[in-house]
């Protein structure tokens, strides 16, 4: 009986070393350097706003431009961010970086402007076999993308890249590239990348579908990084393949809480022991630590 009494207060000790080890690493994690990337979709002008879902209206935007200016933020291009992703460049101070989805044309003719009067910079992942070959005057009552013409001709405040060519689609309910075998990813990424005069070298997953087959085409095809959502911020010690972004809303409170709490700032790192506990956290509703 003593055995056994002796035996579960070592096993007690033993998962409190563990915890407290484990909370170390945890709050370790939270103070490192974290780069938020937002994800936006669709910018329209206020008069158009109806609260559809992954839109902004224009005044918002421009609100959040404002703020970075305000606190001195610095947004990043995809190769500084990647350059900072791979331990091999600095970031002192502020820093953020803006992804559009989907290569809506409102991104050349409202957010583009913006970018320009504030000297910003943001990314939009285009899908390929949506895209026109000339972008078409803005219609606010209409949807349309952008054209091949400004991927080869894109200012300095803005760049294209990869949100694949034909995937942004379901089968049977699910998202395509879960039907798809590996040479047809291959021949996915391969088309994209013969659309523009240069290859894409980096992408966010449609529909966040970061599955091991596309990932290892990505790589293949000498991509740098690749983006989903999972709503926290990017560290470095992250897959460089599954690099989380942080939906973007009309909410400016919600905005502010991106960079003024911990709210959304990356806790576990990417690996086993993220899954575990998020699914964990999913379970429950809420957060360990």
């Amino acid at each position: 009986m003593k055995k056994l009494k002796y035996g579960l207060i070592v096993i007690l000790i033993v998962l409190l070393i563990l915890f407290i080890i484990f909370k170390l690493w945890v709050n370790h994690n939270l103070n490192v350097q974290q780069i938020p990337v937002l994800m936006y979709h669709n910018v329209v002008y206020d008069e158009y706003f109806d609260n559809y879902p992954d839109t902004i209206s224009l005044s918002t935007f421009e609100k959040q431009l404002q703020y970075f200016k305000e606190h001195n933020y610095k947004t990043l291009t995809l190769e500084e961010f990647y350059c900072w992703k791979i331990n091999k460049c600095q970031i002192k101070g502020n820093a953020v970086v803006l992804t559009f989805d989907d290569g809506f044309y409102s991104f050349h003719h409202l957010v583009e402007p913006l970018l320009e009067k504030y000297d910003m910079h943001a990314v939009n992942f285009v899908i390929g076999d949506t895209l026109e070959e000339k972008t078409i005057e803005y219609n606010p009552k209409k949807y349309s993308t952008i054209g091949i013409d400004l991927i080869n001709n894109h200012s300095k405040h803005v760049d294209y890249q990869s949100h694949s060519y034909a995937m942004h689609y379901t089968v049977d309910g699910k998202p395509k590239v879960y039907s798809m075998k590996k040479e047809d990813i291959d021949k996915d990424i391969t088309t994209m990348n013969e659309l523009a005069n240069e290859p894409f070298h980096y992408l966010s997953y449609p529909y966040n579908t970061d599955i091991d087959d596309f990932i290892f085409e990505l790589k293949k095809k000498n991509y740098k990084l690749a983006f989903r959502g999972e709503d926290e911020k990017a560290v470095r010690n992250c897959d460089n393949f599954k690099i989380s972004r942080i939906g973007v809303t009309e909410n400016f409170d919600h905005f502010k809480s991106i960079f003024e709490t911990k709210k959304y700032n990356n806790r576990y790192g990417n690996g086993l022991i993220r899954k575990v506990f998020i699914t964990i956290e999913r379970k429950l509703k809420t957060k360990l630590f």
